[in-house]
């Protein structure tokens, strides 16, 4: 029962989070370009991507650490818990140097990354700010971990949402009145820093015993995690490329104007993917505790995760395809639109994403990712090498189709594979196939409704709200479809998740 409630929790808080941070980032985008213009946009959105890829070197330790923290939490084993957090400090501290000397070297070679950017913007202070935030990120923010892998996420995202609403607040009368990119992005690094100091105080208050963590871990205490980290670097890296490198080639083989209107719709959609992840995602320390404490309702859990999942995929494809044209062109304008071809394969990528997100619960919740190291690795391969390769034949639309196809001959049959083979017990070949079908058909539906919604070439909000009442009922009614098929045939076999 207990679990049951801290998954709801969890998944409430989360999601209330990232409605909040939706609707915050709107508003601040919305300034930001009205008063710094698309160019800035642009710049944004690459250094976020580059300084997303500098953080690679910590990801597989952190999330092995958080991996290993759900046994003994759940047999309050404190001094592991307390020997995983000091490794979880030292690898933070680390990295954040790292990070931050990584950043300095990279500083003289801005200018080349950014010649596309005719404005008058001095580009290397502004990326010092963005290195700062980050790095202010790892030095500060190792104590997450345990409130994460403990169910308590929802302190990390209640104190995350009110940091953002005072962020948020300042930063748009900043842009008002000052027209000030530099001062925006240090309100950022301070909001960052009291965020990070109240997270201290949470977890102090809740295990007094990592209150005080002195020094570093020692090799050997490293060494007991290690096992899990070069697979699952691996598969973070690979996530990472996937979804951080498209700004890169978008902004060297095209233009920072470009990758400016690429971040416009990229922040709608990874608003819409960070609200379906905070929901899904939340039960992944749930599924860690069935791993451990009650591994026969392990195969029924997913079932139940994917039908929601499935659900959930199709209500955000179906509307992304039919109202991201039309929502931008209210929004910011013509001029800020792509074709209608872009906005159905960004729906059919976020479709591909949402529907394997069940799959990367139960990857990390039961350490999946020890089998078949090389498959992330094709994928980085495949998504870069298609990307670069396309987009100089029909342009962002190719840069995206790389990412998708980098995910669609990977990730979509590798993780049901190992998962369902040494956890499930049984053969997956028929989930992969029907996955593969519903994928298939879907995008039909998909590129089928962008094409119809692009023949009305000028949305006023009268006739968008119109669109929106057709469209949001119809993938109510596919969604919904989906999950109860999906969900019913489980219940039928083995009862209630997280019963």
């Amino acid at each position: 029962m207990k679990q049951n409630k801290l998954a709801i929790k969890n998944a409430i808080s989360g999601s209330l989070m990232q409605l909040v941070k939706i609707l915050l980032n709107f508003i601040v985008r919305t300034v930001f370009i009205r008063t710094l213009g698309e160019q800035a946009v642009g710049l944004n959105g690459l250094f976020t991507n580059i300084l997303s890829i500098m953080s690679l070197s910590e990801l597989g330790f952190g999330a092995a650490v958080v991996t290993h923290m759900y046994q003994p939490l759940a047999q309050n084993d404190n001094k592991r818990v307390f020997e995983l957090m000091k490794i979880y400090k030292t690898i933070y501290i680390f990295v954040g140097i790292a990070i931050s000397m990584v950043g300095i070297v990279l500083l003289p070679f801005l200018p080349s990354l950014t010649k596309t950017y005719t404005g008058l913007l001095n580009v290397q202070i502004l990326f010092v700010l963005y290195l700062l935030n980050v790095a202010l990120t790892y030095f500060l923010g190792y104590k997450t971990s345990i409130l994460t892998a403990d169910q308590l996420g929802y302190i990390v995202s209640n104190s995350y949402a009110f940091m953002l609403i005072g962020q948020s607040i300042i930063q748009v009368f900043i842009l008002v009145l000052l027209k000030s990119f530099y001062i925006y992005l240090v309100v950022a690094v301070v909001a960052t820093i009291l965020q990070n100091c109240f997270v201290w105080h949470a977890v102090n208050k809740h295990y007094p015993y990592v209150a005080h963590i002195k020094g570093f871990a020692s090799f050997k205490d490293m060494k007991s995690v290690t096992d899990y980290v070069k697979p699952l670097l691996v598969y973070q890296i690979s996530g990472v490329i996937n979804t951080s490198t498209d700004s890169i080639v978008i902004s060297q083989w095209l233009s920072i104007s470009v990758t400016g209107l690429y971040s416009n719709y990229m922040m709608i959609l990874n608003a819409l993917l960070a609200l379906v992840t905070a929901l899904i995602s939340s039960v992944t320390a749930t599924i860690g505790n069935i791993v451990y404490s009650k591994p026969h309702r392990l195969f029924n859990s997913f079932e139940r995760l994917f039908g929601l999942s499935s659900g959930i995929a199709a209500f955000v494809a179906i509307c992304s395809s039919a109202l991201l044209k039309p929502f931008v062109s209210i929004w910011l304008g013509d001029a800020y639109v792509f074709d209608w071809n872009v906005s159905a394969i960004f729906a059919i990528n976020i479709y591909v994403t949402i529907l394997g997100l069940p799959l990367m619960v139960f990857r990390e919740a039961t350490g999946s990712f020890v089998h078949r190291q090389f498959i992330p690795l094709i994928s980085v391969f495949l998504n870069l090498g298609l990307s670069i390769l396309l987009v100089e034949r029909i342009g962002i639309a190719g840069v995206i189709m790389g990412t998708l196809f980098g995910r669609l001959l990977t990730y979509t049959w590798n993780d049901p594979s190992v998962i369902f083979k040494y956890h499930f017990k049984q053969e997956a070949v028929g989930f992969i196939f029907r996955q593969y079908v519903e994928i298939i058909l879907m995008s039909f539906l998909i590129a089928a409704l962008a094409w119809l919604t692009a023949l009305n070439s000028h949305y006023t909000f009268l006739n968008f709200t119109l669109l929106i009442f057709v469209v949001v009922p119809f993938s109510i009614l596919v969604a919904l479809g989906r999950t109860l098929r999906i969900i019913s045939a489980s219940d039928l076999r083995h009862g209630r998740i997280f019963k």
